[in-house]
């Protein structure tokens, strides 16, 4: 078994290697599942006007997870910080609010790691904008940087990604520029 990902793995990925593991993690996870690979909409264009959306996953309702909900989620990447401000912002954009509108489910993967006080002010700030926008609390999800961290080390094909940088020589994975 490889060893556990620590959080300074997470933390230390700029935007574009964040966005790569993440969609290497939900691709792994997947995969796993046996989820029609068909059924991901993942980019690495972070760059790219998108309403917000950074990738799109249908997910089975015969499958459960404990963060993927069934049916449509909309992913969102923020490496680093998060601020209240960010976060507002965040769930304001018109791709994110278009899926909420369908039932759809929102997940927020912030790269870095709160304390508890930190992650509830988070929280409530959340629900408060779904209340405000007539949207159930329920299908709105922050993972952090630590709790991605805990999932990538499920997956032993993201664990030796490059961009995590632990070096495991026996384990390179090629990719074309």
């Amino acid at each position: 078994m490889v060893q556990l990902i620590s959080v300074d793995s997470v933390e230390n990925l700029d935007s574009h290697a964040f966005a790569s593991i993440l969609n290497a993690l939900l691709t792994a996870e997947a995969d796993y599942r046996n989820v029609p690979l068909t059924d991901l909409d993942l980019t690495l264009r972070i760059s790219d006007p998108d309403a917000g959306i950074d990738g799109r996953i249908n997910w089975p309702k015969d499958v459960e997870h404990d963060v993927l909900a069934a049916g449509q989620n909309v992913v969102q990447y923020k490496s680093g910080e998060l601020t209240i401000s960010q976060l507002v912002k965040e769930f304001g954009k018109p791709g994110v609010q278009a899926a909420l509108s369908r039932s759809g489910h929102y997940v927020l993967f912030v790269g870095r790691a709160y304390v508890k006080r930190d992650r509830e002010t988070r929280a409530a700030k959340l629900k408060s904008l779904c209340e405000a926008a007539g949207i159930a609390p329920g299908l709105c999800t922050i993972l952090y940087g630590d709790q991605i961290a805990r999932w990538i080390s499920r997956f032993n094909s993201v664990v030796i990604r490059p961009e995590l940088g632990l070096g495991y020589p026996a384990f390179v994975t090629v990719e074309l520029l």
